[in-house]
């Protein structure tokens, strides 16, 4: 790529993220930090830092603190995480608050109760509506969901079903990491599933990112190489999945799928709908701008 190309590109996604983090700030979209990855890694990120987060997580709580109809959930996940003496209080009381005025989905709670209330009746309410429920009752500790979810694996194992299989392991590294896993997954379970997806890497099968999202959550280096080597999986990429392909190592093959999508031409950003200049794509190459990933 010549150099005069490089620097416009990167001066687009520069201007788009300035763009998103002023949509952030001024409340037009939420906190997606509260998403995780692949939008935001908290261990480090090429394109934000944590102390922004906060930063506009404290900002938007000193503005609606006092405004009952704002439950400020994003907002409190980011502060409680740093500040705990400080708001969890807080923000257990507005779940009972919540809880007794049925106000919101429920799921919109999940990771708040999990991080500040993990003894609310609401974790056990609706523990059979989704699996996400019984994933975060687990990750609590609780043995009864934890060998649900094992008897579920266990199904999906034996009938060799590699979409489901890794989709529950993606899911179990999400809500608790290796320590949850490894409660559900045997080591022998893991390195066939580990094999499933290296062949899948290689034929280029149906599902999709999810197989970029198990190498990445359990280090899967030659998942990821297969896969850097398999042109039709790569083209086949749209511009989420290429958000969470640029947390890996490859740089390079990141730049080339930005430059495919050719978003907005790499004009000059103006002010309108953010999603309209795709940000994925802004993000995924600041990232590919970094000579090391953390994973």
């Amino acid at each position: 790529m010549n150099n005069p190309l490089k620097e416009q590109i990167t001066d687009w996604s520069e201007a788009v993220i300035a763009l998103l983090k002023q949509k952030i700030w001024e409340e037009e979209i939420y906190l997606i930090c509260s998403s995780g990855r692949p939008w935001y890694q908290r261990s480090g990120d090429a394109w934000i830092n944590e102390a922004w987060w906060i930063e506009a997580a404290e900002h938007i709580y000193k503005k609606h603190h006092g405004n009952p109809d704002r439950w400020l959930i994003a907002e409190l996940e980011v502060l409680c995480q740093h500040f705990p003496s400080q708001y969890r209080t807080i923000a257990r009381q507005r779940i009972d608050n919540w809880y007794n005025d049925r106000a919101h989905d429920p799921e919109d709670w999940l990771d708040l109760t999990c991080q500040v209330y993990p003894e609310h009746p609401m974790l056990k309410e609706y523990i059979d509506d989704d699996i996400q429920w019984q994933l975060a009752s687990a990750s609590l500790g609780d043995p009864i969901q934890t060998e649900r979810i094992r008897d579920r694996f266990e199904e999906d194992y034996q009938e060799q079903d590699v979409f489901w299989t890794t989709d529950l392991i993606c899911n179990l590294m999400r809500w608790g990491g290796r320590t949850l896993l490894e409660k559900v997954v045997t080591p022998d379970q893991l390195a066939q599933v580990h094999q499933w997806n290296l062949l899948g890497a290689k034929q280029l099968d149906n599902i999709g990112f999810h197989h970029i999202e198990i190498a990445l959550h359990l280090g899967w280096q030659d998942v990821i190489e297969v896969l850097a080597q398999n042109s039709n999986y790569l083209d086949g990429l749209n511009s989420f999945e290429i958000l969470w392909w640029s947390l890996t190592d490859q740089q390079e093959i990141t730049q080339q799928l930005v430059m495919r999508q050719n978003p907005q031409t790499f004009e000059d950003v103006v002010f309108q709908d953010i999603y309209s200049h795709r940000p994925e794509l802004a993000i995924a190459w600041q990232r590919s701008l970094i000579t090391s990933k953390q994973h």
